[in-house]
């Protein structure tokens, strides 16, 4: 539909189009966050399907022992507002400059608030486009894809106009000022990308590693010959996955910069009872890529599921006492 819907506004000049999509972004909006009341009114009823349906068990806010369960728990039961400011692509960058006395973020090639600003050469320039109040919505530009600038206005408008977050019960989202941002495409000499390390922490503490090399696309998010393995802080290799593929043969050293994440990792998280610090490494480079409070929104399993009663046991909800679990 909305592939449809483009191709009828390309006849219209560029502010009627952006009008109409702003119409139509509100009324899908409006449709969310109906669904959202609704599932709220019902105690959670469509949330708590969704992860019987994924996990094979009722979900147990009162006493949430499993890692996901934990984080459908904070989602629903634990407004910290800072989840808002480091969830927000723009701002989160100068919180962790701040807090880590460097700025390891990767820089920002523009900021705007309106699709039409999007500068007439963004068609060919290689970068990524992201909104400041999602997670996900990224489009990957390319020169080399002669890709038009109408097109890329529209679909980042889209992104833009539409809210993020209401039918996972992600409210924080809905708090963070909306904007354009650009980053320049990381890659190195041969045009790979980077690899992704991300670090599970506790308290500031680093529990493991998740860690996908460059044979998996961080920045668009799709597998070639995916190695994506899972490490201890020592960097030994534990048997779990998430994308069902346990390489028995992993023998990548562990990266000259590691102690350079786990510090980092360590400042960024310590004031948070659970985050995912994500790093981008590109040769001897270290990049700061993002700061995630809800991984999957807890929808994506740990195999085995032992790892999941791990990583539960490692989180220590703060507020949980008061809000009801324990």
């Amino acid at each position: 539909m909305k592939k449809r819907v483009f191709n009828i506004l390309k006849v219209l000049p560029m502010q009627s189009r952006l009008k109409i999509l702003k119409i139509l972004a509100g009324w899908k909006n409006a449709r969310d966050i109906q669904k959202r009341d609704k599932d709220i009114a019902q105690d959670y009823a469509s949330l708590k399907a969704r992860f019987k349906a994924t996990h094979g068990r009722e979900l147990n806010l009162e006493v949430p022992r499993l890692f996901n369960e934990k984080v459908q728990w904070r989602k629903l039961r634990d407004p910290n507002p800072m989840f808002a400011l480091v969830s927000d692509k723009t701002l989160a960058k100068g919180w962790a400059e701040e807090r880590l006395g460097e700025n390891l973020s990767v820089p920002d090639l523009f900021v705007v608030s309106d699709p039409i600003d999007l500068p007439e050469d963004i068609a060919t320039t290689d970068c990524m486009l992201k909104v400041t109040h999602a997670s996900g919505r990224n489009i990957v530009i390319r020169a080399a894809e002669c890709r038009s600038r109408t097109d890329i206005v529209l679909e980042i408008a889209w992104m833009l106009y539409r809210d993020y977050g209401h039918n996972l019960h992600e409210g924080h989202y809905q708090e963070i000022d909306r904007k354009i941002v650009a980053e320049p495409l990381l890659v190195d000499s041969e045009g790979n990308p980077p690899s992704s390390l991300r670090v599970h922490s506790f308290d500031g503490k680093p529990f493991c590693f998740q860690y996908d090399t460059a044979d998996f696309d961080p920045i668009v998010r799709k597998a070639t010959q995916s190695v994506s393995v899972f490490l201890t802080p020592d960097w030994e290799l534990l048997p779990v996955t998430r994308d069902g593929m346990i390489p028995d043969d992993f023998t990548r050293p562990a990266p000259l910069l590691l102690p350079k994440v786990l510090d980092a990792a360590q400042k960024l998280s310590c004031d948070f009872d659970y985050m995912r610090v994500d790093f981008f490494l590109l040769g001897e480079e270290l990049f700061l890529s993002e700061l995630s409070l809800f991984p999957s929104s807890g929808f994506r399993l740990f195999e085995p599921e032992s790892f999941a009663e791990e990583m539960g046991d490692a989180w220590t909800l703060r507020n949980v006492a008061s809000k009801g679990g324990s």
